[in-house]
């Protein structure tokens, strides 16, 4: 299992490099892109709920869930090598539309554990905002 994790972990590396690479980008911009979409995400995702957005930021679950997201998009676009033979300004507007953070907000949600997490960390108060701000989608 161990060994999976870090097989994993390489893998990751991997894919931030190759992007990273292929967009022109340091590891730091990289990274700088993927915190601004994350809170742009939990933005459009609770809309109505800024403490629970707030708890979710502050969430180690959370961020760890959405680094892995963020990543299957790259290993996503990465796959079949068509985007390496875009030109420069093409892979940026592809990689921009694929993360585009509305866009994720509406096709994927935080899995249970990552709400359940937030909630045992600030009580189940948090539950009905949750509930009602769920429903509004």
């Amino acid at each position: 299992m161990k060994q999976e994790t870090l097989t994993q972990t390489i893998s990751q590396e991997t894919i931030k490099q190759q992007m990273c690479e292929l967009l022109g980008w340091d590891e730091m911009r990289y990274v700088e892109y993927l915190l601004h979409n994350g809170r742009q995400y939990l933005r459009f995702l609770l809309p109505e709920s800024s403490q629970l957005k707030e708890k979710l930021e502050r969430s180690r679950m959370f961020w760890n869930w959405f680094k892995n997201m963020f990543r299957q998009m790259d290993m996503a676009i990465l796959d079949g090598g068509g985007f390496a033979k875009l030109n420069l300004n093409n892979r940026i507007a592809l990689f921009d539309a694929v993360h585009c953070p509305i866009a994720v907000a509406s096709e994927r949600k935080p899995p249970r554990c990552v709400m359940d997490d937030i909630m045992r960390a600030h009580g189940t108060d948090w539950r009905d905002t949750l509930i009602k701000s769920i429903q509004q989608l």
